[in-house]
């Protein structure tokens, strides 16, 4: 599969957790490592995957990784992923930020 990063068009739409190929809402976790988790549709018909790096649980970028059916791995009995909107904590300003 040609790596190929995804537009900020569908970044938006994986942080509203939206799926950018069917336009469905949900995704289930896949393996994570560093500052990366793969996700793929929960819809039935799409199950497109993507391998997204995010800060502060906001997408930085993303690409597209192979599906069950085109040889990717089983990610059947992983929990559901929260969208990264309710994950996302705001700290308050330290003291000193708020003279900047």
């Amino acid at each position: 599969m040609p790596f190929e990063m995804l537009s900020d068009a569908a970044l938006r739409l994986i942080a509203g957790d939206w799926c950018p190929d069917c336009h469905q809402r949900g995704f289930i976790r896949g393996p994570r490592g560093g500052m990366a988790v793969n996700i793929e549709c929960r819809n039935a018909a799409c199950k497109a995957r993507f391998n997204v790096a995010d800060v502060h649980n906001q997408p930085l970028w993303a690409h597209r990784i192979e599906k069950q059916s085109e040889g990717g791995a089983d990610w059947s009995t992983l929990p559901p992923l929260r969208p990264l909107s309710e994950r996302m904590r705001l700290l308050p300003p330290k003291d000193d930020e708020d003279e900047i």
